[in-house]
């Protein structure tokens, strides 16, 4: 299929279709080719699945309204489809409104599987409101274990709530990334330049309530010649929290030739009876990188820094909450300025590994842990090989 004309399935190029549309698969080997057009107004999925061998390639989806129970009955809602085996290709979302029975907003394909791959698209779509129960967003995938190449996300990503009816009752976690949430595939040449808020909800009867926050993909998988530009804040104001922030990865990740613009600030109030743990790295938490460089400042300030069970802060790799084993820095630099408290470091916050070739000129400023001590060092705060 090739489009000749622009599509228009509602009145006019700012509204949407009414009523839910039941979308078909994209079947194996099969083009859909929207030659530079755009589509306006789609309520739902493009398609259900993109099979093995399809290709949708240069279109945009332009004032769509993404309906999570398209194509399946889910609260996880995507523009493109559901899974893809195929190949999405120089194809763009703008303007996308998401309905309110959605709890996961990925913005491309909730599934990328392993023979999928999304090159030279864009997101131009903000995800700053949602449903008092998100629990997460990205601005391309949900799961990838394909390939995501030459992608840029242009929007602005948050974790909406409203904090007078906002009940925590559930125990997952939450995820905020620019481009994946969960990675075991590659990412290369991946740029988000849209800023990133987390907040924490109302006090809840959840023991620790856990969120990870990411300017490229929240977790895994190899991450190649990617950067970061947006800035990152999240509002510490509740109880057992368990945050996780990195300007590349929040998780365990293999990271190449990688650079975070982007500034990490976080506030926290002073009237939190409990606090559980706050870790931050420039890069990611865990893993390996190398060839990398952090150019933005890290900061995050707590004159009541002894109730804290994890406190890590570092331009490269804070060291994970568990994951302190078999960590690997090479060829990386940390030029941001970085200001926290317990742990904080210009580099590796603290693990067990190797460090090499590695340099620092970022200032550290660290506040010291009233019970826990303090390590503080221009490269490691607390390290061993």
């Amino acid at each position: 299929v090739i489009l000749a004309n622009n599509i228009y399935l509602a009145k006019d190029t700012t509204k949407y279709l009414t009523g839910s549309n039941l979308t078909g698969s994209l079947r194996n080997n099969y083009v859909f080719d929207g030659a530079g057009h755009s589509i306006y107004g789609l309520n739902g999925r493009m398609f259900r699945d993109i099979g093995k061998g399809a290709v949708i390639r240069n279109v945009n989806l332009v004032n769509l309204f993404m309906n999570p129970s398209s194509g399946y009955n889910t609260d996880k809602a995507s523009a493109f489809a559901y899974d893809n085996e195929g190949t999405i290709q120089n194809s763009s979302i703008r303007n996308a409104i998401v309905d309110s029975t959605a709890k996961v907003i990925y913005g491309f394909v909730v599934n990328n599987k392993k023979e999928g791959v999304i090159e030279n698209c864009e997101n131009y779509s903000n995800f700053t409101e949602g449903t008092k129960y998100i629990q997460s967003i990205t601005g391309f995938v949900g799961y990838n274990e394909g390939l995501i190449k030459n992608v840029t996300n242009y929007g602005n990503i948050s974790h909406p709530y409203d904090s007078n009816i906002e009940d925590l009752s559930y125990t997952q976690p939450v995820y905020i990334a620019g481009i994946v949430q969960s990675n075991t595939g590659v990412i290369e040449k991946a740029i988000n330049k849209g800023n990133i808020f987390g907040e924490s909800a109302r006090e809840s009867s959840v023991n620790v309530q856990s969120m990870q926050i990411a300017g490229i993909a929240n977790s895994g998988g190899t991450i190649r010649n990617s950067r970061n530009e947006g800035n990152i804040t999240f509002n510490y104001t509740k109880s057992e929290l368990d945050i996780r922030i990195g300007g590349i990865s929040s998780g365990k990740t293999t990271i190449d030739s990688s650079v975070n613009l982007g500034s990490i600030k976080v506030e926290i109030a002073d009237s939190i009876a409990k606090k559980y743990a706050l870790v931050i790295g420039g890069i990611a938490l865990e893993g390996s990188v190398k060839n990398s460089t952090n150019e933005g400042n890290i900061s995050a300030i707590d004159s009541t820094s002894a109730r804290w069970t994890y406190a890590r802060f570092a331009g490269i790799l804070p060291g994970g909450i568990t994951g302190l084993e078999n960590i690997n820095v090479d060829s990386c630099i940390n030029r941001g300025d970085i200001e926290g408290f317990i742990n904080v470091a210009g580099i590796l916050g603290q693990g067990t590994g190797n460090i090499q070739n590695v340099r620092n000129s970022g200032n550290i400023k660290a506040y010291s842990g009233l019970t826990q001590g303090t390590y503080v060092g221009g490269i490691a705060g607390l390290s061993k090989k």
